[in-house]
């Protein structure tokens, strides 16, 4: 676990907001909705306003892009406390929240319907149900069959086929205009027992409202709740009135449409009686760990003495008679009914301190189904602590402390994790944004499944910086087992993506196979981890490769991957405590002597390992810390050396053939610099060597590549291993860079190597950075927007872009 940054609001006031509130934060995709009881957006804008903040008195509800949380938009404000966050994901394209009250208001709130994807500051109110005098406990939209796969906003890339298998099942409500088809709405329970659910009519928008007890004649009073949604359209509901004495009740209910009507039915299910049953000890959670299962899994947290206890339980049919935990009387003078099957035990972990929030993962289908090593459960104290409890081996994995111990005001009061469990954000009581990133644990016996190759894609997307930790899961004696796995799953998941992808896994196979079946003294798992690194790191950013179905441009990728492999699998280690020295890897340039790629290519592997390895404000920390961007550094500095030295002249690049070698030259001489900053581990910055690599893309003409939706500002939040701290409505700024914006554009001259990096000719879609100067036809159009970027895209200096 590796905390990526922390969105902090400026301190203009030493102010403690009166009374007591919810801290709320709820992420879905990329988005992230939170509650505080600070303006924030005054604090942002207006530091020095007169306005006293202590006269504060609503609770203000934001929403926020993850990759660029600093920028943020308001959607409402008001005087209730805000109790319950929940984001639907059936509508991908239309991202809605529903938000509920302490006075019983529940209303939904949709992003306003654009082409553009990233917008996040024009919410609308669309829906509202007033559940006057009831304390709502829990929340939760329908789970509907029909929509139940994740759609984020990598939608072209089919990740989730295999991790969450597809499982016959019906929709949980069906409309009663088009009968097969899922309705959109939610449930909630309340402390009463009233357990009311809301339709919303796709015809006419129209909202049905229902209301049933759960305990009739009872008079109980709920303290925590949760549903889990089954797959014979029903879904199971867990309350407790807070105290262990008594059970924690289940019941099933199944929600039907008959006659143009709807119809409930609510029937009890077996009830859970604790083992630590002492009226001193309180039940403070109940939370399922997914959220449509073939068998129900709920979490329980108790409190005693300051100290809670996590406790993991799982219904099964099986050991019925082996586990005491059957409830063999009543409660709230209705009869259970009696099944085969029972709660069992799977796990218990005691904290140190009191349990803040629960995130249990969003996950689809049975356990035995789903072999996922991020499929965790995220646990907060009130010490500050953080810990993530794997469901895959029922062990704590990690556990992180990154805030001063017992403070209350300064802990992680709410957490949410995203759908594939790599990230998960915290939220403190004075507004304060955590992010954190579940880093692979997996050791080197793990099994690799189709999970892993899923994982892999959805490393590329998040930009990982480590891909050596993804590789690890490849050390088996089974290679060519592996190898084959991988191949079915790559292909079969990469149909609708573009044809350079399918191109250079077609070229590695050939490569694999070659490796495979040469005998060697080396194990062949050392060639295939050292092949597949270096496909990741083509793969992962996304090389500028326009037209690949060319033969000429398969041909230089394939030159280009046995140029590095070789270079790899000549190297004695990969670790930067000893590495091969320069000289000593000069004596493998034979390697380099058969064929090179253009300038363009080495231009865009220079811009690459150049902000991989120096990152610009965390320099030499990230160089001595990444030894695949170290070997990737080397294997370039002689790629552009051989370059230079030999007479190998591109067909397209003729006339300008001496303007490549002064290209080339010039990159060499940085690259060997900052090759040089890294062997002097107590060398100083050089600021001009900064400003010349910044400017690398401006001096020989070549643009940035080409990234996935909203992820260029990840350039800026993962900088290195150490956590970054930002402020609301201020942009993080390039350190040790402060003289770019008052740099102008290089004078030069456009010839043929220019025309090929602006694709040939300028059209109306090429850019130019206001600060650097630097040139791109990846810049935001009217036409690609909502495929490739956003606008708050940005050059890699951090400049915009303009017309060109």
């Amino acid at each position: 676990m590796e905390q990526i940054f922390s969105i902090k609001s400026q301190k203009v006031h030493e102010w403690i907001p009166k009374g007591d509130y919810n801290v709320l934060c709820a992420l879905c995709d990329d988005t992230l909705a939170f509650t505080s009881a600070q303006d924030l957006k005054l604090k942002a804008q207006n530091p020095d306003s007169p306005k006293p903040i202590e006269d504060a008195t609503t609770i203000s509800l934001y929403v926020c892009d993850i990759l660029e949380p600093w920028h943020l938009f308001l959607i409402n404000r008001r005087c209730e406390n805000i109790i319950h966050l929940i984001w639907s994901s059936n509508s991908p394209n239309q991202k809605r929240l529903l938000v509920a009250d302490e006075s019983g208001k529940i209303e939904v709130w949709q992003r306003k319907q654009t082409m553009t994807h990233v917008l996040l500051n024009d919410w609308t109110c669309t829906h509202s149900v007033n559940l006057s005098g009831e304390i709502i406990v829990c929340a939760k939209w329908f789970q509907n069959g029909a929509e139940r796969n994740i759609k984020l906003w990598r939608e072209i890339i089919g990740l989730y086929d295999d991790k969450y298998p597809k499982i016959d099942c019906k929709c949980t409500v069906e409309e009663l205009q088009s009968p097969g088809e899922g309705a959109d709405g939610f449930c909630v329970i309340t402390s009463s027992g009233l357990f009311a659910w809301a339709v919303i009519s796709k015809v006419n928008s129209d909202v049905y409202v229902e209301k049933h007890s759960l305990f009739q004649n009872c008079r109980s009073y709920i303290a925590v709740a949760d549903i889990n949604f089954h797959i014979d359209s029903s879904f199971v509901v867990a309350v407790s009135d807070g105290c262990s004495t008594s059970p924690i009740s289940t019941y099933k209910v199944q929600i039907s449409s008959q006659n143009s009507a709807y119809s409930t039915s609510i029937s009890s299910g077996l009830g859970i009686v604790l083992q630590d049953n002492s009226s001193e000890i309180s039940v403070t959670h109940l939370k399922f760990t997914c959220r449509f299962s073939l068998n129900d899994e709920l979490i329980v947290v108790t409190e005693q003495d300051k100290r809670s206890k996590v406790t993991f339980l799982k219904l099964d049919k099986e050991v019925s008679n082996l586990h005491p935990a059957i409830l063999n009387a009543s409660h709230g003078n209705m009869p259970l009914k009696f099944e085969e099957s029972c709660w069992i035990s799977l796990a218990e972990f005691m904290c140190n301190s009191l349990v803040m929030s629960i995130a249990a993962p969003h996950r689809y289908g049975d356990r035995s189904d789903v072999n996922n090593s991020f499929e965790q459960v995220v646990i907060s104290e009130s010490n500050g602590a953080v810990h993530l409890f794997s469901l895959k081996d029922w062990q704590l994995s990690c556990s992180s402390d990154h805030f001063e111990k017992y403070d209350y005001d300064k802990c992680l009061s709410c957490v949410d994790q995203s759908y594939n469990g790599t990230v998960f954000v915290g939220l403190d009581r004075y507004g304060t944004i955590t992010c954190y990133k579940v880093t692979n644990t997996r050791d080197s016996s793990f099994p690799l499944s189709s999970f892993c190759i899923s994982s892999m894609l959805e490393y590329c997307l998040l930009r990982e910086k480590d891909s050596w930790d993804v590789m690890c899961c490849l050390k088996s004696p089974n290679a060519e087992a592996i190898w084959k796995q991988i191949n079915d799953n790559f292909y079969r998941q990469l149909k609708p993506v573009q044809d350079y992808f399918a191109v250079s896994i077609l070229m590695l196979n050939v490569r694999i196979q070659k490796v495979l079946s040469t005998s060697n003294s080396r194990p062949a798992d050392y060639y295939l981890e050292a092949l597949l690194t270096h496909y990741w790191y083509l793969f992962s950013r996304k090389l500028h490769l326009r037209r690949p179905t060319q033969m000429m441009e398969r041909v230089k990728l394939q030159k280009m991957i046995e140029i590095l492999s070789s270079t790899i699998e000549n190297s004695r280690e990969l670790d930067p405590n000893n590495l091969v020295s320069l000289k000593e890897i000069e004596l493998r340039q034979d390697v380099f002597t058969t064929c090179l790629p253009s300038l363009e290519f080495v231009c865009q592997l220079a811009i690459q390992v150049f902000f991989e390895v120096a990152n610009m404000s965390n320099y030499l920390v990230s160089i001595h810390r990444n030894p695949g961007a170290l070997c990737k550094l080397r294997c370039l500095i002689f790629v552009i050396r051989n370059s230079i030295k030999s007479n190998f002249e591109p067909p397209l690049l003729r006339k300008g053939v001496q303007t490549q070698r002064d290209g080339l030259g010039r990159i060499y001489t940085l690259l060997t610099k900052l090759w040089m900053v890294r062997i002097e581990k107590d060398a100083e910055c050089d600021e001009n060597l900064l400003n010349d690599m910044s400017l690398i893309h401006a001096h020989f003409l070549t643009h940035p590549p080409q990234v996935p939706q909203t992820l260029t500002s990840r350039d800026f939040i993962y900088q290195g291993n150490a956590s970054n701290n930002f402020h609301y409505g201020e942009e993080p700024e390039i350190k040790n860079a402060t003289n770019l914006s008052s740099l102008q554009r290089p004078k030069q001259e456009y010839d043929c190597i220019t025309q090929m990096a602006l694709g040939c000719i300028s059209t109306k879609s090429t850019r130019q950075c206001t600060r650097c100067g630097g040139l791109s036809y990846y810049s935001p159009t009217e036409q690609k927007s909502s495929q490739y970027t956003c606008t708050r895209w940005r050059c890699l200096c951090g400049g915009q872009w303009r017309c060109f």
